[in-house]
């Protein structure tokens, strides 16, 4: 039996490693160039379902006041405003995993609730979340309570 050496199709062989690696040299040109503009985008687009999330408990909030037609005051949405600058991805991502915890607020009389904040600050103060593969511990700075409760946090990597 006869093998056909390789020397032969050396020529063959050496267009195909520079084919091969013209790839990956234009991949990582493309990456370098238009990486910052993806990683925006995604982060837009965190923020733009999180936007999302609380328009649609808005709604479900302004229903809910429309079936009671009361003049009571309801929590409609709930805000966080964190006082230390994270990266954007991990941001939107504990940002996420506080309106999850908080979400069972909205709806509530805001009456009911501001008689003792003290349950939401015992609620969210000194626990660790996960955002990013990272722990983080949360601390409760100001609660507001209203039709839109705002809550300032300071949340430090626990390490």
């Amino acid at each position: 039996m006869r093998y056909i050496s390789w020397v032969l199709h050396k020529v063959w062989i050496r267009c195909f490693i520079f084919f091969v690696m013209g790839i990956f040299l234009g991949m990582f040109f493309y990456l370098s160039l238009h990486g910052k503009q993806i990683d925006a985008l995604i982060t837009e687009n965190e923020k733009l379902k999180n936007e999302l999330r609380e328009t649609k408990a808005d709604l479900e909030v302004l229903q809910l006041e429309k079936k009671i037609k009361s003049k009571n005051q309801l929590i409609r949405s709930v805000q966080f405003h964190i006082q230390e600058k994270l990266d954007g991805f991990i941001e939107a991502e504990l940002l996420e995993v506080l309106i999850d915890e908080t979400y069972f607020l909205v709806g509530k009389k805001v009456e009911d609730i501001g008689e003792a904040p003290e349950m939401i600050y015992q609620l969210l103060n000194n626990k660790d979340f996960t955002a990013g593969k990272r722990q983080y511990n949360v601390k409760v700075k100001i609660i507001y309570v209203g039709p839109t409760t705002r809550i300032w946090i300071s949340a430090q990597e626990h390490k």
